[in-house]
């Protein structure tokens, strides 16, 4: 009979795997274990996720992490969970979802979140969002420009044949126009914005709340030189619009070339603004 029931049991381990059931947060709280699971990779895909709202998630696949937090594939592979990368990263959570409220209510082109997930509005634990499957972030975009080597390579990472170059910067110009109402987007850089193949739109797909609305319509003076613009957070590493050339000169002059042109949009989108009365600005 014993050995039977050990039969049963290795029979049970093999069609299963080595899964558990990992209550993360109780109360609000991360518990104890928490930074030791997600440091030493110990959430695996059938894993079931609990946190205090009594929601529960199982674990298709890890996905990858960021500076802030650590990202799962849920619901058969068909979302993506986004959980805190330690207990001191906890508030980002909360930085993410209130963010996503204001991006959304000024239809910014963004990674969707499932706000109607989240079981309690008091506990920020995790944020269920789409899952992407094919895109490119904008610093890839920038080293297609520069080099016809990177974009072979660019070519199997994304499995296009074919990068539609010319679409993709006019799609910019696009997502520029959508922004132009904020003088800072939270957490905006070259690994946030991509590039949705899919749905052949520039994208945000991860940010915090830290959004400012412009209060100048004509600020090109201030616009490159403040560091938490838009332009400046996807330009200024490449040297554009500062006098540094780190490109060779033909991709420096595409990229100086795009960001002039997305300027130019901005202020045009914020006239349209104040006339509309959408927003307050100062000329």
């Amino acid at each position: 009979m014993a050995r039977a029931v050990i039969s049963l049991l290795i029979l049970l381990f093999s069609l299963t795997g080595w899964t558990a059931t990992r209550v993360l947060f109780r109360d609000g709280k991360a518990v104890y274990i928490y930074d030791e699971l997600i440091r030493e990779k110990r959430i695996k895909p059938g894993d079931v996720l609990v946190f205090s709202d009594g929601n529960q998630f199982t674990v298709t696949d890890y996905l990858g992490k960021g500076t802030t937090s650590q990202i799962y594939a849920v619901d058969d592979g068909k979302h993506a969970l986004r959980i805190p990368l330690s207990q001191a990263h906890q508030d980002y959570i909360k930085y993410f979802v209130t963010g996503a409220f204001e991006l959304e209510k000024n239809k910014v082109p963004m990674v969707t979140v499932y706000h109607e997930r989240r079981l309690s509005p008091q506990y920020y634990e995790y944020a269920v969002m789409e899952r992407l499957h094919n895109f490119m972030e904008f610093h890839d975009f920038v080293q297609i420009l520069s080099s016809s080597r990177m974009a072979k390579m660019v070519n199997k990472i994304v499995k296009k044949k074919e990068i539609p170059i010319e679409e993709m910067i006019e799609k910019f110009y696009v997502f520029v126009a959508k922004i132009a109402v904020y003088s800072q987007v939270g957490d905006l850089h070259i690994g946030n914005l991509i590039y949705d193949f899919e749905k052949g739109e520039w994208r945000m797909m991860d940010w915090t709340d830290e959004h400012k609305k412009a209060y100048v319509v004509n600020d090109a003076q201030i616009y490159f030189s403040n560091f938490e613009s838009p332009l400046r957070k996807l330009f200024g590493a490449y040297g554009t619009m500062s006098g540094f050339n780190f490109y060779p000169n033909k991709t420096y002059m595409a990229l100086e070339e795009i960001a002039q042109k997305a300027h130019a949009i901005i202020l045009q989108k914020r006239q349209v603004i104040i006339r509309s009365g959408l927003c307050e600005m100062a000329l």
